[in-house]
């Protein structure tokens, strides 16, 4: 089980906030930007981290993923929408995703 390596990683939010904004950078790779959507899902995979994970910065990475934006990138958008899925589990969470669109 690697859940207990996921709590920390999420503590760590200038962690989150630098994954995404590398992703979110027009000259990242799309392997760039499916790695980090594929490890913000892996995150949000985990009931205690959703709550934390509501950050502006992360929400828009994950939005801009679906949008079409980054068409093309398949993966990277069904990871995308995965971890908005799990997101909005929360009410909390999904008042935050309304404010963001």
């Amino acid at each position: 089980c690697i859940r207990h390596h996921r709590n920390p990683m999420v503590e760590h939010r200038d962690l989150l906030r630098t994954m995404t904004f590398m992703a979110s950078d027009p000259s990242s790779t799309s392997i760039c930007r499916e790695q980090c959507a594929s490890a913000v899902y892996n995150l949000t995979c985990d009931e205690d981290n959703r709550e934390k994970m509501a950050l502006r910065h992360v929400l828009i990475f994950l939005i801009a993923l679906v949008s079409n934006e980054y068409r093309g990138e398949r993966l990277s958008q069904t990871y995308a929408v995965k971890a908005l899925i799990n997101l909005s589990k929360f009410e909390k969470n999904r008042k935050c995703l309304a404010n963001e669109k």
